[in-house]
């Protein structure tokens, strides 16, 4: 294990790890983090840059993973590029060539990935597969998804439930659900 800190306590304004692993307890705060080669628990900074390594949980202004990936990550500017986050929160998220099981942010621009549930206002995307996407705006090269629910989209995209066939299906349900109950309640008689 190499980790670098010019001061005492973890808290500095620069920080190297590598070749670090969660046994060794690395919860670290500082301006600035480098992580290579490494596992580690909690990270703060300002800038947090991940490489080949994984991290528990990232908060910062900007982070960036390549061929790495973080349990949940809430950020300003979240840049991923092969690699992965379980959670990602942000106002802007760029993915390449990667995949994020939540993501909520008020940009992305994904491109060669996969995102299991997307919450967004507006959304770049090329060559993308989603389970589901609410979003303001969509403009597409490529992209399936289970459900869609988005204001407006422009380009290609497959889906299996869109925002049209979303209000029929939830209105096709509630009058299904009201007449089971009418039967029941005709066939078991009113109890007093």
């Amino acid at each position: 294990m190499d980790i670098q800190i010019p001061e005492e306590n973890n808290q500095s304004n620069e920080v190297e790890a590598e070749n670090a692993s969660p046994q060794d307890g690395m919860d670290i705060t500082s301006d600035h983090v480098e992580i290579r080669n490494s596992s580690v628990r909690n990270v703060q900074a300002e800038t947090v840059q991940i490489s080949e390594s994984v991290a528990y949980q990232v908060t910062g202004e900007e982070v960036s993973i390549k061929e790495g990936g973080a349990g949940r990550v809430e950020a300003q500017q979240i840049s991923v590029q092969d690699g992965g986050i379980g959670i990602a929160q942000a106002e802007f998220i760029t993915l390449s060539d990667g995949g994020i099981g939540l993501a909520q942010a008020g940009q992305v621009t994904l491109s060669q990935g996969s995102v299991g549930v997307l919450y967004t206002g507006m959304a770049e995307m090329d060559n993308v597969q989603s389970g589901v996407i609410v979003s303001r705006e969509i403009n597409a090269g490529s992209v399936k998804t289970g459900v869609l629910l988005a204001g407006r989209v422009q380009g290609n995209v497959e889906t299996a439930i869109d925002t049209p066939r979303a209000l029929i299906l939830g209105i096709a349900s509630g009058v299904a659900m009201g007449m089971v109950f009418f039967l029941m309640r005709l066939l078991l008689g009113k109890k007093r």
